[in-house]
This record gives C-alpha cells, structure tokens and sequence, in this order.
C-alpha cells in the first residue's frame, strides 16, 4: 500500500476514533488531572523569571496527553504523561538556580535528573521528608512511583511495552487503553501533588480545594494528621 493511502486510512481511523470517543475521553483526562491543574495554577505565583517555561509546559503535556489519548493514538499519550514528572521536578529545582538553567539551555548538558531533583527537594525544604514518606503510605493511586511505570513505556526495553506498527492506522488504538491512559494521568496528578504539597510552600487556607479534599480522604490517624497539617 502507498504511503498515501496508508495516511488517508490513518486519518480516517484518527477521525473516528475522535468522533466516537474523543469527548467522554477529554472528560476523563480534565477529572484525572484536576489535582495537578489546580496546583499549576495556585504555582503560577511563585515564577522566578527563571525556567518558567517549565512550569507552563506542564500544562501543555497534559493537553497533549488527553488530545493523542483523545484520537487513540496511546504511545504519544503516554510520553506526554511522562514528560509531566520531568519538567515539574525540573522547574522545582531550575526556578532558583538560574546560573545552571542558563548553563542548561547553553549547552544542552548538566540537566536533572528525577533521584537529583527528589533529593534536591528532602535536602533544602523542611519537612518534606516526613511530609512524603505519610503521604506514601496512604496513596490513593496504584502505583507508589508512576514515573517508574512510564520510563518502562519510554525505554521500550520489553515485549509488553513495545508497539506493532505495520500500517500507519496501526498507530491508533483501541478506547480502553485511551481509558487507562487517562486512569494513568490520575496516577501521575497525585504523585505529583504529594510532592509539591510535601514542600510546604502552601498549607492551610491557601491549598486549592480539591487537594485538601484528598489528603483528608487518605490521611487518618492522628499522627498522619499531625504531620500532614500540622
């Protein structure tokens, strides 16, 4: 078959799957991230003029996330969840670090790495050790590290993290795992939000309401309660 054709059967079955799914999809992303998108938001206060370009590019990765999950195209999706980890960490540590971020974008070398910016975070941010190590004992999500899960999707080093591309229409897929691939969004919204929550730049009145909502739905005992709110 020719390349041309090849791309009218791809957009063909893109378009489908769009026009049968893509709504009840975008709706399931726009829930799954609610936690991460009201962080963004509430963060958008604490820009540096350095490496805000991260922080806004999060964002952008879980639009592309929903939109490639939206049309069945799975792996993009799965990428973009990827890249939402990277470049939140990243814009934690690179904000005040301005002399490494310009060395960054110079030269392309000397980025973070995700155990870096982790550690970065329990070394300089009072209480985020403690804070993270109870928020990891009451997860809400299936996944403890959902970076984990994701790097094996991106280093493809397995038969059950590989793709069989024969024909471009091949590329889209079915709408269950477009489905998983927002549950896999959840997943990363919450990791992510344990994080920022544990660095303890927000507390009290400030937290957006749909975080105090699940920190007091995970957090029961006493002691968790005494460190998680003080």
């Amino acid at each position: 078959m020719s390349g041309e054709a090849q791309l009218a059967d791809f957009l063909r079955e893109a378009n489908a799957f769009g026009r049968d799914n893509g709504s009840e999809i975008l709706g399931e992303f726009d829930r799954s991230a609610s936690l991460l998108l009201a962080w963004i938001k509430l963060l958008k206060n604490n820009l540096t003029g350095t490496a805000d370009e991260l922080l806004a590019a999060v964002l952008s990765a879980v639009r592309e996330a929903a939109a490639f999950a939206a049309v069945g195209a799975i792996r993009p999706a799965l990428f973009s969840l990827r890249a939402q980890p990277d470049l939140l960490l990243s814009w934690i540590y690179f904000k005040d670090h301005p002399v490494e971020y310009s060395s960054l974008c110079r030269t392309g070398d000397n980025y973070v790495l995700k155990k870096e910016a982790v550690k970065y975070m329990a070394d300089n941010y009072e209480g985020f050790g403690s804070k993270i190590g109870v928020l990891n004992q009451v997860v809400g999500r299936t996944q403890l590290d959902p970076y984990r899960l994701l790097s094996a999707h991106i280093h493809s080093q397995s038969p059950f993290v590989i793709n069989q591309v024969d024909r471009l229409e091949d590329i889209i897929q079915d709408k269950r795992l477009a489905l998983e691939c927002a549950k896999v969004q959840a997943e990363v919204s919450e990791y992510l939000s344990d994080i920022v929550f544990s660095l303890g730049i927000y507390g009290g009145a400030s937290l957006p309401r749909v975080v105090k909502d699940n920190l007091r739905a995970r957090v029961k005992t006493d002691g968790q309660r005494s460190v998680i709110f003080g």
